[in-house]
């Protein structure tokens, strides 16, 4: 199979996100970007969960920034991991990785699976143009999942 990453792209408040493992992580009102792994064969149903306002079991980190936060468009890459994508996307000077630990549990190498996105403009379709400039370029194949 194929290795496939995504970015989900969230927009926040300021937000307090209670973690067990984590404790308290404090977000600023801004854009942020969260890196998963999507290594199924229907990738685009993981995005569009995490997408969903409907109440779901909170399961992962992921879930809490979503239900604090609301996720705006999901980026599928085909063709790179989640290990090489935290590679390419934590290179890029506008983005900063934040909370320690957070989605990034079975890469402990990493510093965060959670970044925010410092761009000129700051918005939604900005961020996505950033981001295909920046990064998935390195895909072999790039698929934008809206809700």
């Amino acid at each position: 199979m194929t290795p496939t990453s995504y970015i989900l792209v969230v927009r926040c408040g300021d937000v307090r996100i209670r973690l067990k493992s984590l404790g308290e992580v404090l977000l600023n009102e801004g854009y942020y970007v969260y890196l998963g792994s999507a290594g199924i064969r229907r990738p685009y149903l993981r995005v569009l969960r995490h997408l969903a306002k409907v109440r779901k079991k909170v399961r992962w980190h992921v879930d809490h920034l979503t239900t604090a936060c609301t996720a705006l468009a999901g980026v599928i890459c085909r063709g790179l991991d989640e290990n090489t994508l935290y590679g390419i996307v934590s290179e890029q000077r506008e983005i900063t990785p934040l909370a320690r630990g957070f989605g990034s549990s079975d890469y402990r190498g990493h510093y965060s699976h959670l970044f925010k996105v410092e761009t000129p403009s700051g918005g939604g379709h900005e961020i996505l143009e950033f981001l295909r400039a920046s990064t998935l370029s390195s895909c072999e194949d790039v698929e934008l999942v809206f809700k």
